[in-house]
């Protein structure tokens, strides 16, 4: 709060906090909205109750205005009807019968005293991995092998780069031979040869042509086909990694994206681009030097002698342009990320007015990009300036000693020419080639490496181990055990989440896991679904433990609702068929009913045809919450896991929900993580969760009659206090 604005906008700003955690950064709340104009936007009544003036929005209009006690009077009204519908049941405890929960309001407030809001986070997962396995076998190697389906279009390419070299070299002795041509004395001798050698040039053009055409068709189909295979078995390969490998920074969604898409195109480049000029510039260098000694073997031994001097400076000259200009640009886009950032943040850099700031950052870094670029074209200059003077007095050398064979008898004019043009010529094309093959190489390799570590990579949990036990999965009763479990993230071993923790829930019975953050509870659901596996103890689902299940097929009956609900873009229908592929349309229209969706997806313009945009943008979060649901729902699992299913949900939407799930929960076993009390009063069993062990367990009536001194007690009173 450096900016000390007068002005502050709250949207839904601790709406995931427990309600321990909800105290602490409301007290830090109160302090910040004293004495500003506030505007805060809630589901919470919390957050709200002392506002000086509550808007209850319904459809995008004001359905009632005022204060929270002049809006409690009627009730009739819609802010006393969230106000009911947020009260706990009558039995929760005495002193805490009469409080309210959760709303969902747009409030205006000018707000002069006390707020309370919560936020939960649960500790990022990280998970170290195996090491892949090593291959004795050169990475270049082994891709050659992946394309050896290929082999046709192989073949046909190489003839094409065999036949595009030489041309190369005849393209150079047909320039020898046409300069030569001026300096016959014969006027008819003279034009017989350039019509002929133009007439070469027509042929070479042709046949340059064709060459090109069969040399780049071939080896871009192998490289295209090669790309297509190598990111196929890529893909195929991560999705069975274990869900830990995700968690570690160097996997995450865009390093895996760009490992498909730019290093699986290094390969194209390798196979297609650098495989051609490879064989083209061999070619191409064995028909200029036998060509050349043919001519004249004097002249060509010197050239050949210093040829590759030649060839260092133009590689020298090819490179350092290159870099120059890639330096320069990569300097210039190191303020990239900047621009980027506020344009990304544009609401935030406009609501704070921190334009300039951005700005002077912008130009600092334009700034010492400039020198830092100037100084690379510098050393650039020297060094292209150094390789000229060197290639030039290679040239001077040669001229110097092809006159000198020409003066003594032993060269005629048109040997000479014809050696230097073929020989120098190639020296250039080789380098040329160089310098884009050294390029494609340094980059490929590094790629290839990733890649293979990837292709080559063993997962920790197979989901398609056909080493288990063949279990018959097409029922599961849906009993659950947890035995003695103790687990730690691989990232952070010194830190136990559980500790000898033991949960049991039967078949069709419903178990509610509760306590503060970081306590362990959704750590369970990840044990469940096998995403990890603890360090001791064993989890167990009708009796056997599940290493010895197979887990695809064992998670083909689990439902999950996580509290980031994720969705895939595409129809509504299809992310609610998702858990069930081959559900009917009326099993989707009664999962999103049961959901309380349906009549929202129904006032849609494409209905169920409608685009959810990429991770479900276009919805709100309650929307996307719902559709998560209905897609839990219409799978119709044995075993269903809801992590904080309605966290962002308002009032009314979590109770019709809530009335939805609690009829789901009667056909499967269910396991409930929440931080909202009054979801879970019904669940069979509630077990409280600190430091990864379980302290208190039992039905909410037990546990309520535990009195003051009980672990659920404190919670419940924690959270009604916090309203």
């Amino acid at each position: 709060m450096l900016k000390d604005p007068p002005i502050l906008l709250l949207d839904e700003a601790t709406s995931a906090l427990d309600a321990e955690s909800e105290i602490v950064v409301q007290e830090a709340l109160d302090q910040a909205v004293f004495g500003r104009t506030t505007l805060i936007v809630s589901h919470r009544l919390s957050t709200i109750q002392s506002a000086h003036m509550i808007a209850v929005l319904c459809n995008g209009k004001i359905a009632e205005l005022g204060q929270h006690e002049e809006l409690l009077v009627k009730e009739s009204g819609a802010y006393a009807a969230l106000v009911h519908a947020a009260a706990p049941a009558s039995n929760a405890t005495p002193d805490l019968a009469d409080k309210s929960f959760l709303i969902q309001a747009h409030v205006l407030r000018n707000h002069m005293g006390t707020d309370h809001l919560s936020e939960e986070r649960f500790p990022s997962n990280k998970l170290s991995t195996s090491s892949p396995t090593s291959s004795s076998t050169h990475p270049f190697v082994r891709l050659v092998g992946l394309s050896k389906p290929e082999w046709l279009h192989t073949v046909k390419g190489t003839i094409g780069a065999s036949m595009f070299g030489i041309i190369q070299t005849l393209y150079a002795f047909t320039l020898g031979s046409a300069i030569s041509s001026f300096y016959m004395t014969s006027r008819e001798e003279q034009h017989r040869s350039i019509r002929n050698n133009c007439l070469s040039f027509i042929t070479l053009a042709i046949g340059s042509l064709l060459a090109s055409v069969l040399q780049h068709s071939s080896f871009s189909t192998v490289g295209e086909i090669l790309t297509k295979r190598v990111r196929e078995r890529m893909l195929a390969n991560i999705l069975r990694f274990e869900v830990g490998w995700f968690d570690r920074v160097e996997n995450s969604s865009g390093a895996i994206c760009s490992r498909l898409a730019s290093e699986a195109n290094l390969v194209r480049a390798l196979v297609g681009d650098c495989w051609s000029l490879v064989i083209s510039m061999f070619v191409a260098t064995l028909a200029a030097a036998t060509l050349g000694l043919l001519i004249s073997w004097r002249l060509a031994s010197a050239i050949l002698a210093v040829q590759p001097l030649a060839v260092v400076c133009y590689y020298t000259r090819r490179v350092l342009i290159r870099n120059i200009s890639n330096q320069a640009l990569s300097m210039q886009q190191q303020s990239s990320p900047l621009a980027a950032e506020a344009v990304a943040h544009h609401r935030i850099i406009a609501a704070f007015s921190s334009q300039d700031t951005i700005l002077r950052l912008f130009i600092t870094l334009q700034g010492e990009a400039g020198s830092a670029v100037w100084r690379q074209a510098l050393v650039g200059g020297v060094g292209m300036g150094g390789s000229l003077l060197v290639t030039h007095l290679m040239l001077a050398l040669t001229y110097w000693y092809g006159a000198r064979l020409h003066n003594q008898g032993c060269l005629t004019l048109a040997a000479m020419f014809k050696t230097l043009f073929i020989l120098f010529g190639t020296g250039r094309v080789i380098a040329d080639a160089a310098s884009h093959i050294t390029s494609d190489i340094a980059k490929s390799a590094a790629a290839l490496a990733s890649i293979f570590a990837t292709l080559d990579r063993t997962t920790l949990i197979n989901p398609d181990d056909l080493h288990v036990h063949p279990v018959p999965l097409h029922h599961l009763a849906g009993n659950m055990e947890l035995c003695h479990v103790t687990f730690a993230y691989p990232a952070r071993p010194q830190v136990l989440v559980l500790s000898d923790l033991c949960l049991q829930v039967h078949a069709g019975q419903s178990l509610a896991l509760v306590g503060p953050s970081g306590s362990g509870k959704s750590t369970v659901l990840g044990l469940i679904l096998r995403f990890y596996d603890p360090l001791k103890g064993t989890v167990r689902i009708d009796g056997r433990d599940l290493r010895e299940l197979h887990l695809r097929r064992l998670r083909e009956h689990i439902g999950l609702v996580s509290q980031e609900p994720s969705l895939i873009g595409g129809s509504v229908r299809y992310n609610i068929a998702y858990g069930n592929e081959q559900a009917s349309e009326e099993e989707v229209v009664e999962a999103a009913r049961a959901a309380n969706v349906h009549d929202f997806i129904c006032s849609l313009e494409n209905g169920y045809d409608t685009y959810v945009g990429e991770r479900g943008a276009q919805l709100s979060g309650g929307q996307k919450q719902r559709i998560a649901i209905a897609r839990a729902i219409v799978k119709r699992p044995a075993i269903l896991l809801l992590d904080e299913a309605t966290s962002a949900l308002d009032m009314q939407s979590e109770k019709l929900v809530q009335e939805a799930m609690e009829r789901v929960m009667v056909t499967c076993t269910t396991i409930v993580v929440a931080h909202r009390l009054s979801t879970i009063r019904m669940c069979n069993s509630i077990c409280v969760l600190e430091n990864g062990s379980v302290v208190e367990s039992g039905s909410h009536a037990q546990l309520l009659a535990k009195g003051s001194m009980g672990a659920y007690f404190k919670l419940l009173r924690r959270q009604h206090h916090s309203l």
